[in-house]
């Protein structure tokens, strides 16, 4: 990750950055697009609600 954000100044994008690296590692695959989807905006919304706890914000 070269420019690695900071989840307190921004929680959605630094969401958005944890999920394109496990992406590039392979780490998410799921059979179909439609599976893939629901993954990822499943771990999307627990990565920024666990921010959210964690920081506040």
């Amino acid at each position: 990750m070269p420019d690695t954000i900071n989840p307190i100044h921004n929680k959605y994008m630094a969401s958005q950055q944890i999920i394109i690296e496990l992406i590039r590692a392979g780490k998410i695959s799921v059979g179909s697009a439609d599976s893939a989807a629901k993954e990822i905006n499943s771990l999307y919304q627990q990565l920024v609600d666990g921010y959210q706890k964690t920081h506040g914000r």
